[in-house]
């Protein structure tokens, strides 16, 4: 992104404490020139895995890791054992981990989301 190039918003308000909703001067006509970016601020850290949806990212990334993939049942001790059957094959593997590599690796990071305008536009518009 080139930072001139950005369009700030004109409009904001709140519905919600945790919902904003903003404003930008763009026609109609032209929105499908520009990709609007939706994010979650990070507030404070959250720590934990993400819950299985379908069959599951085939990823190398930790931030792609299910509860199912390392078998712990709702409401159950998570401990390093645990941890440890997470790590298939493209995953680091961790000799000795310590509490900071722990850390990084249930970290949740916050959403971000990209949309092309066009796809943002009321229909008929």
């Amino acid at each position: 992104m080139v930072p001139a190039n950005a369009v700030m918003p004109v409009l904001r308000g709140h519905l919600l404490p945790d919902i904003t909703y903003v404003g930008f001067p763009i026609e109609p006509e032209v929105m499908d020139t520009y990709f609007f970016i939706v994010e979650e601020h990070m507030t404070e850290p959250r720590f934990g895995f993400d819950e299985r949806v379908g069959n599951g990212q085939n990823s190398t990334s930790w931030q792609d890791v299910d509860w199912v993939d390392i078998e712990v049942d709702p409401g159950s001790h998570f401990g390093l054992q645990a941890l440890q059957k997470a790590q298939a094959a493209a995953r680091p593997r961790w000799d000795d981990p310590h509490a900071a590599l722990v850390a990084d690796a249930v970290l949740q990071r916050p959403f971000r989301g990209y949309w092309r305008g066009a796809a943002l536009k009321t229909p008929g518009v």
